[in-house]
């Protein structure tokens, strides 16, 4: 029996495939041709979209608050 693709696995795979080239050097404007998306920013949003920030975008404490 033939598995049927789920519907976001083609923009997962193209994520992927993008997120793979990058690592290899790729310059972002190539990256987004060759992946099809209709430019460096859509690829760019695309995958801050994707993937949970590495960091805490929240407020930052502040020197001496509290203390």
């Amino acid at each position: 029996q033939v598995e049927r693709a789920q519907p976001g696995d083609a923009v997962t795979l193209r994520l992927e495939q993008a997120r793979w080239m990058r690592s290899q050097g790729m310059p972002v404007t190539e990256v987004a041709q060759r992946t099809g998306y209709r430019s460096p920013s859509a690829l760019t949003a695309a995958l801050r979209r994707s993937k949970p920030a590495l960091r805490d975008d929240g407020a930052a404490p502040r020197d001496g608050v509290g203390h």
